[in-house]
Formats: structure tokens, C-alpha cells, sequence
């Protein structure tokens, strides 16, 4: 597939806004049509990760840090609930689709991870055969879902690391995602028309965003860009991730900015007063859930929410 890229820096003048109530945060926005930039943090932590969010926007999930550990949570209607799957040690929510089903990771006492799903019958937990560890980053409203895989190369299988190999399991059937010569790809999100996006390693050590449709990979990298991850889907083809300028790249923590690619046409965005920014999520309406590291070094949820005649609020994810 070919595509013209272009690239756009989003240069946004903002004030301060209103506090926001159900994210325990502050909003920010310039104006009808900007978009609304909001922090959300889980009440008493010391982080707090966002990582997918629903096509109508009330539901959210992610992950954050408090004395007792490290959990998942789920925002819905205002009110947070922890996520802890029995026998873990760390929890983490990775996605949500339109039913509330909710997939992630968790770790034993071991180092071992191991994905999990989360609906109204409770956990059920899932490990690719014959791996050193697994873990689920996406689902969409069909049930399929994507993440990575250990392949016993690295041990302990670190989440995203060296050694993994990214998965869809759809009706039952499991395919592994592997980008050509790649040494690690990592699955990261799926949209309603199986369309898969993540991140793969090459061999000079730089990451790479890609697209995978019908079996068939598109390489995304920012123009001018030291490594991109792409993290997130919608059913529009919108996607979302992280990039950087400078090394070292790819690191949770260290130099990422967030960027949308509409229409053949990359947008850049740093959150307001933000030294980091990391896009995971993007949903029909164009919202986009992710993280951010303020100038305390510490990290923050957010929802950014798109305005405008293109905005769409229907129920698709």
C-alpha cells in the first residue's frame, strides 16, 4: 500500500478550564472547536496510565501506581473501580470495547505475564502455547483480540520487549503478526475491520509503527522522526501512537510526542505542560485516550476530546 504522508504540528493556544469532576483532573480548551484536553488520575495515586477508551466516550481504562502496587482501573460515569486479577502481583487495563469487555496483562509472583479478559462473568485468564509470557493489548466490539507474545528468547518475557512476537485471535483462530525482519513486533490494537496496528524493531535498533490489513504491512513512521509507535485504531482508519525526535526512543518515559495520522496526514500534539506525551487510543468520535509526564516527573491519564462538525458520537469503536 502507498500513502502520501504529510505532516502538520498542532499548535494550540490554550487557558485553563474548568476542573473536571468525574476524572479528578483539570480541563483545557481554546474555543468551540478546539479540542478539550482533560487529566485524569485515580484518586491517591503517585501514576496513573490511560489506555483505550469507548466509541461513546464513557468508559475508560488504564492502569495506575498507589502505596498497596500497581493496578488496572476502569473509569465509568464518573466513578473509578479497581481492576486486580485474582493471583496477580500487577495489574494492567489495556482495552475496552462497546460491551465493557475489558483485556489486559498481569504478572505472577514468577515475572511471568500472562493476558487476561475481564467481562460480566469475571476473569479468564490467556496464555499463547508454548510461550515464556503473553500479554493482550486490544479488543474490539467483534471479541478479537491482539497483543504480543514471548517466544523463550528473553526470560523473563518483558511486556512489549525483546523476544515478542505480536498475535490476533479471531473466531478461534490464532495468527501470529510478525513484521519481515523485524527482531520484536508487538500488536497493539484492532479495529472492527481487523485492522491491526503496533510497533516493530529493526535490526539498527529503531522502532517503527505498522499497519497490518489483510495479512498484508504498511510501515508508519513520522517525517523526521527517530522511532514511532503506532498504538491505536478506529474504525475510520484513524490512528494514533507516540514518536520521537531525539534517542533514546521508545522508552515509556523519555522524549515522545503524540501524533494522529488522518487521511493520509500525521498531526502532531504535546499535552499542556506536558516533557512527555504517548497517544494509545483513538475512538469513532476522534477522542484520543493516553498518558503524559508533567515537569514533576509524573505521569497522568488523559482524554483529549475532538469538537467539531467531523466529530462523530455514535457507538462504533
Amino acid at each position: 500500500m502507498r500513502r502520501q504522508l504529510r505532516f502538520f504540528l498542532l499548535v494550540l493556544s490554550l487557558v485553563l478550564g474548568l476542573t473536571s469532576r468525574t476524572s479528578a483532573g483539570k480541563s483545557q480548551k481554546n474555543g468551540n472547536q478546539d479540542p478539550t484536553f482533560t487529566t485524569i488520575d485515580f484518586p491517591g495515586s503517585t501514576a496513573t496510565v490511560g489506555r483505550d477508551v469507548t466509541a461513546n466516550g464513557h468508559a475508560y481504562v488504564g492502569e495506575y501506581d498507589d502505596i498497596t502496587g500497581h493496578h488496572g482501573f476502569l473509569l465509568e460515569s464518573g466513578a473509578f473501580t479497581s481492576i486486580d486479577v485474582p493471583g496477580g502481583v500487577k495489574t494492567d487495563a489495556h482495552g475496552i470495547n462497546a460491551r465493557g469487555d475489558i483485556v489486559g496483562v498481569f504478572l505472577t509472583g514468577d515475572g511471568q505475564s500472562h493476558g487476561y479478559l475481564m467481562n460480566r462473568d469475571g476473569f479468564s485468564s490467556f496464555d499463547v502455547e508454548n510461550a515464556t509470557g503473553t500479554s493482550i493489548m486490544g479488543i474490539n466490539d467483534h471479541g478479537d483480540i491482539v497483543g504480543g507474545w514471548c517466544d523463550g528468547t528473553i526470560t523473563p518475557c518483558p511486556v512489549g520487549g525483546e523476544g515478542h512476537r505480536g498475535f490476533l485471535l479471531s473466531d478461534g483462530q490464532f495468527t501470529t503478526i510478525d513484521f519481515p525482519g523485524a527482531t520484536l513486533t508487538q500488536a497493539w490494537k484492532i479495529n472492527a475491520q481487523r485492522d491491526v496496528v503496533g510497533a516493530y524493531l529493526d535490526t539498527a535498533g529503531h522502532f517503527h509503527g505498522f499497519l497490518w490489513h489483510v495479512g498484508e504491512f504498511e510501515s508508519i513512521d513520522v517525517p523526521g522522526s527517530v522511532g514511532t509507535l503506532a498504538l491505536g485504531i478506529n474504525n475510520r482508519g484513524e490512528i494514533v501512537g507516540s514518536y520521537c525526535t531525539t534517542m533514546p526512543c521508545g522508552i515509556p518515559l523519555v522524549n515522545n510526542h503524540g501524533f494522529v495520522l488522518r487521511q493520509g496526514e500525521f498531526t502532531s500534539f504535546d499535552f499542556p505542560d506536558a516533557n512527555n506525551t504517548r497517544a494509545f487510543a483513538i475512538n469513532a468520535r476522534g477522542d484520543i485516550a493516553g498518558t503524559y509526564r508533567d515537569f514533576n516527573n509524573k505521569n497522568h491519564a488523559f482524554l483529549i476530546k475532538r469538537k467539531g462538525d467531523d466529530a462523530e458520537d455514535d457507538d462504533k469503536d
